[in-house]
């Protein structure tokens, strides 16, 4: 079992400081071999072995790194370019390196990188940083990540694209060392090397051999999102209100999750808190039944109850058709507003279910499949037919497919016993429009968002009419400001 401290690795001499990008990837190879972890054929030497297979399949051309300035994808770079430089080497002998030197070659291994409006400026910085530092050929993709990998599969005849996903990580569960791409997307293969690598592990690597990673992990921030769903991990927190570095918080193996502390808490943008320090919220109903009455709007009335019972403050509820214009437009007028969005409906496998396409277009981004919903659907299904006697797991059908469209960045909140996630995207959540359904994940979006300072209620009841007490309300009002007092006849 290797120690939980990043200072394990530490058995070697850096590699020195040289000027050309293919010698110090080179270099950094040689000490990775070198080194006492690799030796002992831990997670650096299976990261190592699974990275010579790909590079062995698919050849330089055929490999593309998914670099986003995070901690895994610069582990991968570092990994990628120090194993390339070692394959290239044992190929063409280690004059290989001053010959790119010499011609200013790029690397290799091609890096793309999803162009994603909610990310923190730093980690575009960094990945800027490093297309220098590391001369890295890199291409931008927007769109989304499935229009993203058929342009890099297309232009760059990319096979297999190198990923940092962790089996910690949210989707790591689905995926092993190889995984071909989801049916629907274009065709390629997903390599994990540092899929079984825990949180020590990255920054063993990274501490040890001197490795250059985004300056926001100094700043306390350990797991990073986008800008509006991560904040500095609680863990890091000093007395004097400073942070510690990401590489200093020790977790052994139960621990794993907390890595994930700064993203659990509310959207770091919205500090959308009123007095007493309460979460407010928005809600947003959706649905044509709603509107023409057909249906009752039962979903308002309780998610109000419930959420004021957990100290969290609706402060505007709205009921809109089933329009993707009029779900956008309001979506994006209320999400900088308030610590969270919450609509309800809308998010079935129907054609008249279009709030995800919605909220996709009120926060600006686009939409994408989601694998994980996907190996979701498909466990349920086959536990449906297990139930039903049969054997066998049929392919979805398209209308269940829809609901693995979502917008991108979308969050699966899994939560224990619960087979369906809370599905969030920035600060908004989206929850069903089924009554039962809406109140289960009513319950779970509480514990997310967090409790508040409690309300106390206190009724008086005369039997008078308005107009005789109307004054002595008012005055009430105006001296306890912090009070809300009402008259209901």
């Amino acid at each position: 079992r290797i120690p939980h401290s990043p200072l394990y690795f530490l058995s070697h001499r850096s590699p020195a400081p040289m000027t050309s990008a293919a010698a110090r990837g080179l270099a950094l190879y040689k000490a990775m071999v070198a080194s006492k972890e690799y030796e002992a054929k831990g997670p650096l030497y299976k990261a190592m072995e699974v990275m010579d297979g790909a590079l062995r399949m698919y050849g330089t051309s055929g490999l593309a790194l998914a670099f986003n300035g995070g901690k895994d994808a610069t582990v991968m770079l570092h990994l990628v370019r120090a194993c390339t430089a070692g394959f290239l080497a044992m190929e063409h002998g280690e004059g290989w390196a001053a010959d790119c030197d010499a011609k200013g070659t790029k690397m290799a291994v091609a890096c793309a990188y999803f162009v994603d409006g909610s990310a923190f400026k730093e980690l575009e910085d960094f990945v800027l940083e490093m297309e220098s530092e590391c001369s890295l050929s890199v291409l931008r993709v927007q769109g989304g990540y499935k229009e993203g990998c058929r342009k890099v599969t297309e232009e760059l005849g990319v096979k297999c694209f190198l990923l940092g996903t962790r089996k910690t990580d949210p989707h790591g569960a689905f995926v092993e060392g190889f995984t071909p791409s989801t049916r629907g997307w274009p065709s390629f293969m997903r390599c994990h090397p540092i899929l079984y690598w825990e949180y020590q592990h990255i920054w063993g690597f990274l501490v040890a051999f001197s490795l250059p990673y985004c300056k926001l992990y100094d700043m306390g921030y350990t797991s990073i999102g986008s800008k509006f769903d991560t904040e500095k991990n609680p863990l890091l927190l000093n007395p004097d209100g400073s942070y510690r570095p990401a590489h200093s918080l020790v977790l052994n193996q139960a621990q794993q999750d907390r890595e994930r502390g700064g993203r659990a808490a509310e959207p770091a943008q919205k500090a959308g808190r009123g007095e007493n320090g309460c979460s407010d919220v928005g809600l947003v109903t959706v649905g044509d039944e709603v509107l023409s009455a057909k249906v009752a709007d039962v979903n308002t009335q309780h998610a109000c109850g419930e959420l004021r019972k957990l100290g969290i403050v609706p402060r505007k509820a709205v009921i809109l058709p089933d329009d993707l214009g009029e779900i956008a437009r309001t979506v994006k007028e209320m999400a900088p507003l308030y610590t969270a969005v919450i609509t309800m409906g809308g998010i079935g496998p129907t054609h008249d279910d279009v709030t995800m396409r919605g909220v996709a277009d009120g926060l600006g981004v686009g939409m994408s499949h989601s694998v994980a919903m996907e190996h979701l659907m498909h466990r349920l299904k086959q536990e449906v037919l297990e139930d039903g006697g049969q054997k066998g797991v049929s392919d979805l059908k398209c209308s269940t497919q829809r609901m693995c469209l979502m917008p991108d960045g979308t969050e699966l909140l899994m939560e224990e016993g619960k087979e369906y996630p809370l599905l969030r995207c920035q600060n908004v959540y989206m929850l069903p429009g089924v009554p039962q359904f809406m109140r289960q994940q009513l319950t779970h979006l509480g514990r997310v968002l967090g409790c508040g300072a409690p309300f106390v209620s206190h009724r008086v009841g005369f039997s008078v009419d308005e107009t005789t007490i109307a004054d002595a309300l008012a005055r009430t009002a105006e001296e306890f400001v912090a009070t809300s007092i009402g008259c209901y006849p």
